[in-house]
């Protein structure tokens, strides 16, 4: 019988008996949930089984080894030297990226991005531009890359990166 301690009339069980008892249960459940999870496998596996983040290395997406021109339309062209040409490419997870700087279109509408390389919905950017400072450039699910807002005088597309879904 599990040791008792008396306080006046009544009778009180060892706290003890109960810790041991709850660290046996706990003990217990631990292994029934490895040996139900497929026994105990790498560290890894454990540490999912038991709320840990592990440790793994991602694959590294492999990019496009080209990027592609930006097909101006309105006036829209490459800024030009020193700077070299603005372009655009998709990784292979669907990231597309863009870089560079263009300047002097007549009208918001930049380019239009080939279809694979378009966003699912409208992207709003801030980007840097002439004299350096803030403007909004718009990606629409069409392809079409549009001037809200800033100097026209260069804008640099470098910050500039979605998901491609169109």
């Amino acid at each position: 019988m599990p040791n008792q301690f008396t306080r006046g009339q009544a009778t009180i069980p060892d706290p003890t008996e109960d810790v041991r008892s709850l660290r046996t249960t706990a003990l217990a459940t631990k292994e029934l949930v490895e040996t139900l999870a497929g026994q105990r496998g790498s560290r890894d596996d454990q540490a999912v089984r038991w709320g840990e983040l592990p440790q793994t290395k991602a694959p590294v997406p492999v990019a496009d080894v080209t990027w592609n021109p930006i097909p101006y339309i309105n006036g829209w062209a490459d800024y030009g030297a020193p700077y070299g040409p603005a372009g655009f490419r998709k990784l292979s997870n669907g990231l597309v990226l863009m870089r560079g700087l263009c300047a002097l279109g007549t009208v918001p509408d930049i380019c239009v991005l080939p279809a694979g390389y378009c966003p699912g919905m409208v992207m709003v950017f801030n980007v840097q531009t002439n004299p350096n400072t803030a403007c909004r450039l718009d990606v629409h699910p069409g392809g079409i890359l549009q001037h809200v807002g800033g100097s026209n005088a260069w804008i640099s597309l470098s910050n500039i990166c979605f998901l491609a879904e169109n």
